[in-house]
């Protein structure tokens, strides 16, 4: 049994399946495009710019950390409240979900209708680095 799986299960557990280990790009593009909130998507900065492809994400709902006892969060350098059994990954606030779908929007506009890695990794990087979507090519 893999650390992920291993989290993701201690997250179900302890706070009732509301948070979210997001294991691939392709299960963060499913996520985003069936979800109806706008929850930020966090992740560690430095494993999404070393590769994109092995990211992990979590999308955590403000209102679980607030219901949270405070002996069991921490402020993050990034200043987001987090759970602190995932204070070890580093996790900074990556994205919100809304910014992710205009993204994926874009790309679909772009005439980009199936699921591409490389352009969804190009998309969400051009996003964060312009606040800004991409470009028809």
């Amino acid at each position: 049994m893999g650390w992920r799986w291993k989290l993701s299960l201690i997250l179900f557990i302890k706070y009732g399946g509301n948070m979210k280990l997001i294991n691939s790009l392709s299960d963060l593009f499913d996520v985003v495009i069936n979800s109806v909130g706008n929850e930020w998507v966090y992740a560690n900065r430095d494993a999404w710019a070393k590769c994109p492809e092995g990211c992990v994400f979590y999308v955590i709902p403000e209102s679980e950390i607030d219901d949270m006892p405070d002996d069991e969060v921490y402020e993050s350098e990034g200043g987001s409240c987090l759970p602190i059994n995932l204070q070890h990954l580093d996790l900074w606030p990556w994205m919100e979900i809304s910014n992710l779908q205009g993204v994926i929007e874009n790309l679909r506009m772009m005439n980009r209708e199936v699921f591409d890695v490389d352009m969804f990794i190009k998309g969400i990087n051009y996003y964060r680095e312009n606040d800004d979507f991409m470009e028809p090519a």
